[in-house]
């Protein structure tokens, strides 16, 4: 069964703030949570884990610019793409 966005959107919050990052809004860029690469790999690993998401696959994650990256397009990409 497919989750609603609010539902994505406070799992990864939940995540960010279990990896001693703060929690953001949806306008926030990912870097905004201070999460450091560790936490960044725990973020992916249980997204795919935990939600069954096969969209966050190492050529995509190497694509990302985390300089922009923001929560929704995160979001964007689990709606669209998982």
């Amino acid at each position: 069964m497919k989750r609603k966005r609010n539902e994505y959107f406070d799992f990864i919050n939940k995540v960010l703030v279990t990896e001693n990052a703060k929690a953001i809004k949806e306008d926030n860029l990912l870097t905004d949570s201070e999460l450091d690469s560790f936490g960044y790999a725990v973020l992916f690993i249980t997204l795919e884990a935990d939600l069954n998401l096969n969209c966050v696959e190492k050529e995509y994650l190497n694509s990302i610019d985390y300089k922009t990256y923001t929560m929704k397009d995160l979001l964007d990409r689990i709606e669209n793409v998982c």
